[in-house]
């Protein structure tokens, strides 16, 4: 399977690194319709690679028991080493014919999927914009490679 993913990923849960690809999980709630959803996406470690192993039985996961009783869904999930494929990105596609989801929640775990550094630099885009470091033409949160890229080098160096 041709990885056609980012190269490095953040836990959404505890903020720590996926060391590698097959110790991550992509997750998300799926509410029961009609229509049925899909919400909340997000990068985690599996429980066996989770920094929280050990503290309660979820580790990164979703708290299914909160999903249930207080969304009323379900937890779903896909392994990185599974959705950052060809497959892996037109089974994203689809859940725009399988489920409602946000097409901005959509567009933004595409990106942090797919872009390479996407996820590492988000939280310092605006601050790369003050400071004139890019200058993008793109829609609000969507880069060009180049832009993240320099924006990278420019965390790198302590200077955002």
């Amino acid at each position: 399977m041709v990885n056609l993913g980012a190269t490095r990923w953040i836990c959404e849960t505890c903020g720590e690194e996926i060391a590698k690809l097959e110790e991550g999980f992509l997750e998300w709630v799926t509410i029961p319709g009609p229509p049925r959803k899909a919400t909340g996406f997000h990068i985690v470690h599996h429980y066996l690679a989770s920094p929280r192993q050990g503290e309660d039985r979820v580790g990164c996961y979703y708290d299914p028991h909160y999903v249930q009783e207080e969304l009323g869904g379900t937890i779903s999930n896909m392994a990185l080493d599974h959705i950052v494929s060809v497959d892996g990105f037109i089974r994203m596609l689809s859940f725009t014919g399988d489920y409602e989801v946000a097409v901005p929640e959509l567009m933004e775990i595409l990106q942090k999927l797919f872009v390479p550094n996407y996820q590492l630099v988000k939280s310092h885009m605006q601050e790369a914009i003050y400071e004139g470091t890019i200058q993008p033409n793109l829609p609000p949160g969507f880069y060009w490679q180049e832009e993240i890229d320099r924006v990278l080098k420019e965390i790198e160096k302590g200077m955002l």
